[in-house]
């Protein structure tokens, strides 16, 4: 129980202003989502997140420290903003807001403190996913969750698929359209040099072959003869069907 939310968690509680207020104009997570944050953190820490809404609430219960990576978007109807620093639980002692396009701001931040929990919840379209986590991974300590929001959405499930299989992360568990990680003791990987070919993403799928390729890797080469080039034709026309 975190003190000041009576016989709740944090996360009911939060949920009960959700459900009272409703969600504010970028949407909101829910109470499955803010419960599985709750449970995953662990020992209050130093936290960031890109975006703001129900987990800025959230993490300014459960962090020493909280920067929240968002525009300002007081002013606007039924803002993101407004919403946060109306709820009765958020503790606005905890948070730090750097307003602005995320694709600025994170660039110029100093982070002073390695990192205990980073949720991505910015802008979703591509490459702003992993703009936003280039800038974030190195600051992640051993231990640390690091959350994607959102990851039904192609960009970002490009980078859910790709922290499933990247050494620095096991992946923990996905609640609804959230995912979450938690960072291992492998080293972090060099943010300005390349070694492409030590990631295993890279490495299990290396190299790309087009359709025909893929097909010849499996299809014994006597075989492949004795085919009728119309009925070649006719299966890869079917596969390409299949994958549009």
């Amino acid at each position: 129980m975190k003190e000041g939310v009576d016989n709740q968690s944090t996360a009911a509680a939060i949920s009960a202003y959700l459900q009272q207020r409703g969600a504010h104009r970028w949407g909101s997570m829910w109470q499955a989502q803010l419960a599985a944050l709750e449970e995953e953190y662990g020992s209050p820490g130093v936290s960031a997140e890109t975006g703001c809404g129900a987990s800025t609430i959230l993490l300014s219960r459960l962090s020493l420290k909280h920067t929240a990576f968002c525009y300002d978007d007081r002013g606007h109807e039924n803002s993101s903003v407004d919403f946060v620093r109306k709820a009765p639980v958020f503790d606005a002692s905890r948070v730090q807001f750097c307003f602005g396009p995320t694709q600025l701001t994170l660039r110029t931040f100093e982070f002073d403190e390695k990192l205990d929990f980073v949720l991505l919840d910015g802008p979703h379209a591509f490459p702003f996913p992993e703009l936003e986590y280039y800038f974030i991974y190195p600051h992640l300590k051993s231990g640390a969750i690091l959350a994607v929001d959102d990851v039904h959405i192609p960009t970002l499930f490009n980078l859910y698929r790709f922290l499933r299989e990247d050494d620095m992360f096991s992946f923990v568990r996905k609640v609804e359209n959230i995912a979450i990680f938690r960072r291992t003791e492998r080293p972090t990987f060099d943010p300005l040099g390349d070694g492409w070919d030590i990631q295993a993403y890279n490495r299990r799928r290396f190299p790309l072959l087009g359709l025909d390729d893929r097909i010849a890797r499996y299809v014994p080469k006597w075989i492949n003869h004795l085919t009728p080039p119309a009925w070649r034709a006719a299966v890869r026309a079917m596969l390409l069907r299949s994958r549009s």
